[in-house]
């Protein structure tokens, strides 16, 4: 039976949907044997499942914090598998996460016709004085990031997305793109009896 070990990164819905469900999936269908990580637990736990396992399941690990686990994963002989739930290369501007992923400055075009600097290069940060420090991106760091997530996307063994579009976009690295859509478990959310006040 095959022996895996699925690291979550969080306590969200990311980490609920994408790597603690499949795994529990693996262990009730009797594929495999999985162990389950979550942030806070004891190194040595960590340890002794990475140890017993054969494929490492990854999240939302990105750059070069992802490029230098799967090449040490690697050498100890397992398989990695990375799951991609987002478009990492084109993030939204709208979106938080855009501060460690965004790979350009972005200039809003406000009603009025005024413009207004969302994402700044801190390289640039004299320019714009007035912009809060949490608007300003470290670009060439990203940029650097987004290089070997390239290569350790190419180096993974295989790849899973939620949806053809991403696979699409995720093809051509090398590895297999695996489409596992987000689904929820009914038997874990069980109706719900509502009682209507008049």
């Amino acid at each position: 039976m095959l022996r895996a070990y699925f690291q979550a990164n969080g306590h969200d819905g990311c980490t609920w949907y994408r790597v603690l469900q499949p795994g529990r999936a693996l262990i009730q269908a009797g594929l495999a044997r999985v162990g389950l990580s979550l942030p806070g637990e004891s190194p040595d736990k960590k340890a002794a499942d990475l140890d017993r396992c054969e494929v490492v399941f990854l999240g939302r690990v990105f750059g070069q914090a992802l490029l230098r686990l799967v090449r040490e994963l690697h050498e100890c002989g397992k398989a990695v598998v990375y799951d991609a739930d987002d478009d990492y290369f084109n993030i939204s501007p709208l979106n938080q996460a855009y501060a460690g992923l965004g790979l350009e400055e972005v200039q809003l075009e406000l009603p009025d016709g005024s413009r207004e600097m969302l994402w700044a290069d801190l390289a640039k940060a004299e320019q714009y004085p007035d912009l809060p420090a949490g608007r300003l991106i470290d670009l060439a760091e990203n940029q650097a990031n987004a290089a070997a997530l390239r290569e350790a996307l190419a180096e993974v063994d295989a790849i899973t997305v939620t949806t053809e579009e991403l696979a699409q976009t995720y093809r051509g690295y090398g590895p297999p793109v695996i489409i596992c859509p987000n689904c929820i478990d009914f038997e874990l959310w069980q109706p719900l009896a509502l009682h209507h006040d008049r």
